[in-house]
């Protein structure tokens, strides 16, 4: 039988991190996680400056910077990150849609290839190659705007999202600014890198705000609004802004997400999902966290800070997520007894045999005479 929460672990060689949607992989620190099973987990390396990524091995393959694992059973994923030379800068792209990118001078071929090492100063020119069926909407990160090209200066380490779109999909915009990422279930949007997505006209897309750590996030603005989860349903091209702020010193953010139907609440006051799933405690804070489902659902579990089916307890000496999941109850097993109509039928049927046999002996009565 297998597990209803599968681990998903990830190995980072060299100098780089993995973060995950939805939240709980951040390795470095966080380097395992589990989540409800069927999930699809978005996985994204990041080199750090001096460095870049080399590719996946395990349950992901390939060159590009981020890779998609469904969770059926337990998986590992490893990332390897390479040393640059020292004068020179690392340039990363991830490709989302079907589409790829090459740079002039060589280096990128994205698909396969997907971050090479520049010379300090050089000026890389990436070009955008839609597949066919496909459109290219835009770019994310070092590079902005929709033109098929984008020139990128190699004075630091730089990353480059490129979003290709079918003609049947609806584009998704996303802006997060420099205090926080946005991430989205499913798995398309990372913002920072990847602010630009297509999605398929009534897909709905849970997008997830995550303040830096000395940040918290305040409130949606688009397409959303509040502080609440961000809930769309795609049947029109949408855009949204995450806004955050800096926490005071000695102060952690608690952000929780919940999928599904169903409320979070904490205590201490803070958290109620749906009106605020982000709130600040002071350091050392024990904050306790309630799933309730709404009707015709069950809580599933949580993931990020805390596991299992039970209660929540988060110790805010950190900036911390949590995810709740609901889903919905299991369908009910037909009753075994037999409905009134089922009844009527089986009278009928037991009439129409107790005539027949009557009429059956009568008639043999007669002839025997």
């Amino acid at each position: 039988t297998p597990p209803t929460s599968p681990t998903l672990s990830v190995t980072a060689q060299g100098a780089g991190t993995v973060t995950s949607s939805p939240a709980g992989i951040n390795c470095g620190a966080t380097c395992s996680q589990s989540y409800p099973l069927g999930t699809t987990v978005v996985l994204t390396a990041n080199a750090s400056s001096g460095w870049i990524f080399s590719g996946w091995s395990g349950a992901c393959t390939g060159g590009s910077t981020t890779c998609s694992v469904t969770l059926n059973a337990a998986a590992t994923a490893n990332a390897l990150f390479t040393v640059t030379a020292p004068t020179t800068f690392g340039l990363s792209v991830a490709v989302n849609g079907a589409g790829s990118v090459t740079s002039a001078p060589s280096g990128i071929s994205c698909g396969s290839t997907c971050s090479a090492a520049f010379s300090a100063n050089t000026s890389v020119t990436l070009s955008a190659n839609a597949a066919a069926g496909w459109t290219f909407v835009g770019w994310s990160g070092a590079c902005s705007g929709s033109m098929a090209t984008c020139a990128v200066t190699m004075s630091q380490a730089q990353t480059v999202g490129a979003a290709f779109v079918t003609f049947t999909q609806y584009t998704l915009t996303v802006t997060a600014g420099s205090n926080g990422i946005v991430t989205s279930s499913p798995g398309a949007i990372n913002c920072g890198t990847t602010c630009v997505a297509g999605f398929g006209a009534g897909t709905t897309v849970n997008v997830i705000a995550r303040p830096n750590p000395g940040y918290r996030f305040t409130g949606w603005s688009g397409a959303c609004s509040g502080t609440n989860t961000c809930d769309l349903t795609m049947n029109g091209n949408q855009a949204v802004q995450a806004t955050f702020a800096a926490v005071p010193p000695g102060q952690y953010a608690l952000t929780v997400h919940d999928y599904g139907n169903g409320t979070i609440v904490s205590i201490p006051a803070g958290i109620n999902c749906g009106v605020a799933c982000s709130a600040v405690y002071a350091a050392g804070t024990t904050v306790t966290l309630i799933a309730t489902p709404g009707p015709g659902d069950r809580f599933a579990g949580w993931s990020g800070a805390c596991s299992g089916v039970s209660t929540c307890v988060v110790m805010m000496n950190n900036l911390e997520f949590v995810n709740a999941t609901f889903v919905p109850n299991a369908i009910p097993v037909a009753s075994s007894i037999p409905t009134l109509s089922e009844w009527m039928l089986l009278l009928l049927s037991l009439l129409l045999a107790l005539v027949a046999s009557w009429q059956w002996r009568t008639g043999g009565s007669r002839l025997r005479r």
